[in-house]
């Protein structure tokens, strides 16, 4: 079980090992001078990971929970779908999508010709694209 807060821990509600239902606030934690008792999601033992006066940040882990019930575990499938993003033209200046061509980032080849031959930077990027990529 994660914080969703920055602060640090105050003490746990419940021991080491005991059991903890759905809702039930399992440690207090504070945060900008405030007690906050942050709720456990699902029932079953918990596990403490830090002890009272440990520094937390948002994320951190502050405890283990063993499920009354396994079946409750959501299962993380990979995606195997097609990310469909539109094609959004950049704005970019020829100069600097060359600079980023030479620091070894990808860009787009054809484009970057293109821009380079419509904004009149000739000299600075189309030239060393022509000289790192012959063929181009």
């Amino acid at each position: 079980m994660r914080t969703d807060v920055t602060g640090k821990v105050v003490r746990y509600l419940q021991d080491n090992g005991a059991s903890v239902e759905a809702g039930q606030p399992y440690v207090e934690v504070e945060a900008m001078k405030m007690i906050m008792p942050i709720k456990a999601s699902e029932s079953g033992k918990i596990i403490h990971n830090l002890s009272p006066g440990s520094v937390i940040s948002a994320g951190d882990l502050l405890a283990s929970l063993e499920l009354k019930d396994p079946s409750k575990v959501k299962k993380i499938l990979t995606f195997e779908g097609t990310l469909d993003f539109p094609n959004i033209p950049l704005e970019t200046e020829a100069k600097d999508m060359a600079t980023h061509l030479l620091a070894g980032f990808e860009v787009r080849l054809k484009e970057t010709k293109g821009q380079c031959v419509a904004n009149g930077r000739i000299a600075f990027c189309f030239i060393a694209l022509i000289n790192l990529f012959p063929s181009f």
